[in-house]
């Protein structure tokens, strides 16, 4: 059987399929930001699936979006 993410199912997320959520984060374009976050994921054992990250408008703005699973207190936390 294939990977397939628990929202399909419409059930509460098991170790087999996990919550994953989509993050969005706004942070100043500056070196060690992109880091920083991925430390706090590993610190709240929140598993990054896939990553973005680019300049907006505004060349001091960047945007990262995560896409994360991990059980609903580890992802909260990253949330914070």
């Amino acid at each position: 059987m294939g990977w397939r993410p628990a929202a399909a199912k419409k059930e509460r997320p098991t170790k087999e399929f996990p919550l994953i959520r989509t993050l969005s984060a706004l942070c100043k374009n500056e070196p060690g930001v992109l880091g920083q976050m991925a430390l706090e994921c590993g610190k709240h054992d929140a598993n990054i699936l896939s990553l973005a990250a680019g300049e907006t408008e505004n060349p001091g703005i960047s945007r990262i979006v995560l896409c994360v699973d991990g059980d609903d207190a580890a992802i909260d936390e990253v949330e914070k």
